[in-house]
């Protein structure tokens, strides 16, 4: 099961952000994000600032639970594209309007 740390390493990853830019965000040192990454907990006022610099809720650092995020759930979605065929795009595109339409 995955831990922080690795839900961690994802993120900056993806980001393509530094341990400096991680520590300036969130008030701490480059020391204290290289623990995070190798398996200390943040402090809470931490975790809140480390989980909104990188689009996802501290419950999704925390656990795995929760949401990524629309930008990385944007992105999630985009990478699966390419293997859906024809009928199963418009099928997408007639949910996602639908759903829009619900909500005006």
């Amino acid at each position: 099961m995955a831990e922080l740390k690795d839900r961690l390493r994802q993120l900056l990853s993806k980001k393509r952000c530094t341990h400096k830019e991680i520590a300036l965000e969130c008030g701490v040192s480059t020391q204290a994000v290289s623990g995070w990454l190798a398996g200390t907990q943040p402090k809470p006022r931490h975790l809140a600032s480390l989980a909104a610099y990188l689009g996802v809720t501290t419950d999704y650092l925390v656990s795995g639970d929760g949401t990524l995020g629309r930008k990385l759930q944007i992105e999630a979605l985009m990478a699966e594209l390419p293997t859906l065929d024809d009928d199963d795009i418009k099928l997408l595109v007639m949910t996602a309007r639908r759903l829009n339409k619900r909500r005006t």
